[in-house]
């Protein structure tokens, strides 16, 4: 997989290709219609500047109703993959001032 993170169809930020046991973190300001990912516990959107904790670099999307989903695309047979928000610990700590998804 090559991790494109596209929002409303438009590929913005590229993480690179991911692994068997990679983490997927995100981070999503509801209030300021931000949205941040990382690979494992790399910079946010691929960037040595963007921090959900100041609200920089963030990628921003209108307001509207919103629920967790992810899309996996792969040509493997036998991927898994497993989204936690919140039920166990995470696998790298969550940015200053972001919690679980209720």
């Amino acid at each position: 997989m090559n991790g494109i993170i596209s929002l409303n169809g438009n590929s913005l930020v590229a993480m690179g290709a991911f692994v068997a046991n990679d983490v997927v973190g995100i981070a999503i300001d509801l209030g300021a219609h931000l949205f941040w990912a990382r690979k494992n516990a790399g910079n946010f959107n691929n960037s040595g500047t963007a921090n959900p904790a100041t609200a920089t670099g963030g990628l921003a999307f209108t307001a509207d109703s919103y629920a967790p989903a992810v899309a996996w695309f792969s040509n493997a047979v036998n991927d898994a993959y497993t989204m936690n928000v919140g039920a166990t610990a995470y696998a790298n700590a969550a940015p200053a001032g972001f919690g679980n998804w209720a």
